[in-house]
């Protein structure tokens, strides 16, 4: 069954979640933990490639009596010159996805796309670059919708995730194009530490079944299911949220100076695998 939880308003705009946190004065008692603020359906997300900020998307979750609607809008530079004026992916209770709309321009050219899932199809109209094309999917009931570059897809993926027994496999449609194995093979527990509170995150890891060949990748999420961050390390690509990402900026130069120290006393081939290690470096403190 669908689960839904709102979550708070938030904002992304870093790479590296670096745990950080006020030290309590001297001598002072003390104080509570932080509790989580009260809950809201909005979050907004930026995006980088080759730690390069390159876009932001803000995202709206609405659950309603027929299950979960997914909206977001944004726009991502070079090298994908994309904006988006509307995205609406509409699931119902079961995870079965129902509908899927994007209004957008893509490198200049406008680009409309209207699929409707049902008894395991994906219609799909699509209209880009001044042609229209139709084609229709063989899909599973259940499967994960995840248009390539519309980041608000991973927020249901997110939620649906909460109820899941991991490892598992799932379908992954890239719509237009072809539905995917989707393989989420291991989940851990991490604590991420923000100037407010600490987070008790889940990280997914996942492998896509690219025809290419697998493509590993994270889902990170908070208490609620709602999204931390999505990485493709392979990719250099990155989608990270403000709560999380504003205490990895304030620190980001720490981190710089120790890769560069690790580079001098270790040469390349250490700085190589240091370097991978404090990609999460505030994640275990």
């Amino acid at each position: 069954m669908l689960r839904f939880v709102m979550a708070r308003r938030y904002s992304t705009v870093a790479l590296i979640l670096l745990l950080a946190g006020p030290l309590a004065a001297a001598g002072r008692q003390a104080a509570a933990p932080a509790q989580a603020p009260a809950p809201s359906p909005e979050a907004n997300f930026s995006i980088f490639i080759q730690g390069a900020m390159i876009g932001s998307e803000q995202v709206t979750l609405t659950s309603t009596a027929a299950g979960l609607i997914v909206r977001s809008s944004g726009r991502i530079g070079n090298p994908v010159n994309l904006t988006t004026s509307r995205f609406e992916l509409q699931y119902d209770r079961e995870w079965r996805p129902a509908a899927l709309d994007i209004e957008a321009v893509l490198r200049s050219q406008p680009m409309i796309l209207h699929t409707v899932f049902a008894n395991g199809s994906a219609r799909s109209d699509l209209i880009q670059s001044g042609a229209q094309t139709q084609k229709t999917d063989t899909v599973a009931p259940d499967t994960v919708v995840v248009p390539n570059m519309f980041f608000g897809a991973y927020e249901a993926l997110g939620l649906r995730l909460q109820n899941t027994k991991v490892p598992v496999e799932l379908r992954a449609y890239v719509a237009p194009q072809i539905e995917i194995a989707l393989h989420v093979v291991d989940v851990s527990a991490e604590r991420i530490r923000t100037s407010e509170r600490t987070i008790a995150a889940k990280r997914y890891t996942l492998v896509f079944g690219n025809t290419g060949g697998p493509v590993p990748g994270e889902l990170w999420v908070d208490e609620d299911g709602r999204l931390l961050k999505f990485r493709v390390p392979s990719q250099g690509l990155e989608v990270s949220r403000e709560d999380v990402a504003a205490v990895c900026a304030q620190n980001a130069v720490v981190v710089d100076h120790l890769k560069k120290l690790l580079l001098f006393i270790g040469g390349k081939i250490f700085f190589k695998i240091a370097h991978h290690m404090l990609q999460d470096i505030c994640i275990f403190l």
